[in-house]
């Protein structure tokens, strides 16, 4: 998830700029970029983030330019202090906003624009602004006010339809007149400043079940507010109890009407406190306050569950969770601080190899020991480091072969360590032997033009020893067997 990030409690608090574009990051608060007084220019693009915390503002003082791509904010109250930053000596506001926009053919970049309060926007609110589970037979009283405006909207009006579905059906009242439509009273009124429109079912039925939106026409745009009804009738089915585990938690979903989603907080999002947690990484204590993630889960039309979804969801185990975070680290770090970063993995996965107990543990480390194998072209030290991340995959193949097996069938984890293997030594031609207790490893150079092969043998140098040795030789074979 995607609002940690690893290592930036460490990095020096002369960073100008950071670019945390394309890394699934759903929230972001000032304590997660703590340090980063200097810091001018902040990319986030490509995110899936609602909003940007206020705290933000006094953790990074020396903000400029805030990059969001195509990154889609939720427009409310929560983003005022980015509108209202102090201005400098010009006049201007402090934090520039560099968006980028999609278009069918192509994504064009604007130019960087000054962030400007407006009144043009109105404000809309739905009354009741939660979802309604209401009995057949009951009276249901819905109303949209719509305030704010610079002109009167155009048209207000509402449809119903299947909840995120595109079949809605229009309800449109005719000025201030009441039109019924299938037991649907709707009257609008407009005064000064607001406009209102009522929607009243004095017996509700199943026809009446499904997404209620009210939708606003004003300037040639639309907006709109919308609400699920469920209407509970003798025949309705329902979803019984169940619960659900995996390593991104165990969910007891509650007795639901057919035909709904239910939606669960996710676990593992409260602040971590362990001690095996180092302390350079303080943005992985997280915030559960601003964290507001869900799991679903939906009900069929026959009340039976499918579509489990907790895809945003931080995996429970504090190991998978710090994996996954290297994992998804960008290591533009200079050469001379790879030696150090690739320690601190290893020290992490010694320290908790017994923790290592899912297949996509495997493939978050996996996943990193390549990044680090891919960086070692250019790097300076390289040796060393390369020693370091051959005692990591040591350390992985001590998993159980289930892990191993489940981990190389849905990810091609093993594979890709194999790969990482062969881009250290090819990087690395002065790394001639490496030897764990469950990975030996030996270079041998040869000459294309005397080369008749390679031999390996592990072996015990005595029957009754536990210890086994790995020999490698080209060409004369007898000298493999050579005490």
């Amino acid at each position: 998830p995607v609002n940690i990030f690893i290592f930036l409690g460490s990095l020096n608090d002369r960073l100008f700029e950071e670019d945390l574009s394309n890394n699934n990051i759903s929230s972001i608060n000032g304590s997660q970029l703590a340090g980063l007084k200097e810091l001018v220019r902040l990319k986030i693009g490509h995110n899936p983030l609602q909003t940007l915390h206020r705290s933000l503002q006094e953790a990074l003082p020396a903000l400029r330019a805030l990059e969001l791509g195509d990154t889609l904010l939720r427009c409310d109250c929560h983003l005022v202090w980015l509108v209202k930053t102090p201005s400098d000596e010009s006049g201007n506001q402090k934090i520039g906003l560099d968006i980028e926009r999609a278009s069918s053919s192509r994504k064009k970049r604007r130019q960087t624009q000054k962030s400007k309060t407006s009144n043009s926007f109105s404000v809309l609110e739905m009354d009741p602004g939660i979802d309604q589970v209401v009995f057949a037979g009951d009276s249901l009283k819905l109303q949209c006010r719509v305030t704010g405006f610079d002109s009167p909207p155009e048209r207000v009006w509402w449809k119903l339809g299947p909840k995120g579905g595109n079949s809605a059906r229009e309800l449109l009242p005719n000025e201030e007149d009441s039109v019924p439509d299938n037991g649907v009273t709707i009257k609008t009124l407009s005064e000064k400043g607001a406009t209102e429109s009522f929607i009243h079912i004095p017996q509700l039925n199943w026809d009446h079940s499904g997404e209620w939106s009210c939708v606003v026409e004003s300037n040639g745009k639309n907006n709109s507010r919308s609400l699920s009804v469920y209407v509970i009738h003798h025949d309705t089915k329902y979803c019984a109890v169940n619960v659900t585990s995996g390593n991104k938690g165990t969910y007891s979903w509650p007795r639901t009407v057919a035909a709904v989603s239910v939606e669960l907080p996710c676990q593992g999002i409260s602040p971590l406190h362990s001690p095996s947690t180092p302390a350079m990484w303080p943005a992985l204590a997280l915030n559960a306050k601003y964290d507001t993630r869900h799991a679903r889960h939906s009900c069929d039309v026959d009340g039976k569950w499918y579509s489990l979804n907790t895809d945003l969801c931080p995996y429970v185990s504090e190991a998978t969770r710090i994996l996954e975070h290297f994992a998804a680290t960008n290591l533009t770090i200079a050469g001379s601080s790879l030696s150090d970063s690739a320690r601190t993995l290893r020290n992490f996965t010694t320290a908790n190899k017994s923790s290592f107990r899912d297949p996509i543990d495997i493939y978050f480390l996996a996943k990193t020991i390549h990044h680090y194998s891919q960086m070692l072209t250019g790097a300076v030290h390289v040796h060393p480091v390369a020693e370091v991340l051959i005692d990591i995959i040591g350390t992985l193949l001590s998993s159980t072969k289930e892990i191993l097996k489940t981990s190389e069938e849905l990810y091609g984890s093993c594979s890709s360590l194999l790969s990482s293997l062969w881009q250290i030594t090819d990087t690395v031609p002065s790394l001639t032997r490496a030897s764990t207790p469950h990975l030996h490893l030996y270079q041998v150079g040869i000459r294309p033009q005397s080369f008749g092969g390679v031999s390996c043998i592990w072996f015990r140098k005595t029957r009754h020893s536990i210890e086994r040795h790995f020999r490698c030789n080209a060409n004369n074979f007898s000298l493999l067997y050579a005490k």
